[in-house]
């Protein structure tokens, strides 16, 4: 496996948790985390327009709104599972801590990845829940409560 695109996630990852940390800042300066989650999609959206337009994306064959029109229905609901993400870390990283907020989320991450890749849900290769995956996330589960008490 090639090293580049697990230290690209790596960065991603790492960035999540002070992205939680912004947005909960923005949320109480702004009175409101759904603001904050608001300002930072638009933040976002502005930021991808930009570097669509610069990098001079190919569009699919038809153009897009022709692709879009053939996506199923659950295809949309990318955005809304960010929304409601960044929503709740902007409420409540900051509250239960960003260690503990991270965790959580890995294990909430874990939990579904193995069920998808178990049955090659999204169009995923299927990869069969084994031992050793469920003993990697009891062990996280077990972090998670070490975290808790520390």
């Amino acid at each position: 496996m090639a090293l580049l695109p697990l230290l690209v996630t790596l960065v991603a990852g790492a960035a999540l948790p002070v992205q939680a940390g912004i947005n909960s800042r923005l949320g109480k300066e702004m009175g409101s985390p759904f603001v904050a989650s608001l300002i930072s999609f638009l933040i976002g959206t502005a930021s991808i327009l930009i570097f669509v337009l610069l990098s001079r994306v190919n569009a699919p064959e038809g153009g897009y709104a022709v692709t879009a029109s053939r996506l199923p229905w659950w295809i949309w609901l990318g955005g809304v599972i960010g929304a409601v993400f960044v929503t709740v870390a902007a409420t409540f990283a900051s509250r239960i801590g960003f260690s503990l907020f991270s965790a959580v989320v890995i294990a909430g991450q874990l939990l579904t990845s193995v069920g998808l890749d178990h049955f090659g849900l999204l169009g995923a290769e299927r990869h069969p829940v084994s031992l050793l995956r469920l003993g990697g996330i009891a062990l996280l589960i077990a972090g998670i409560a070490l975290i808790r008490r520390g």
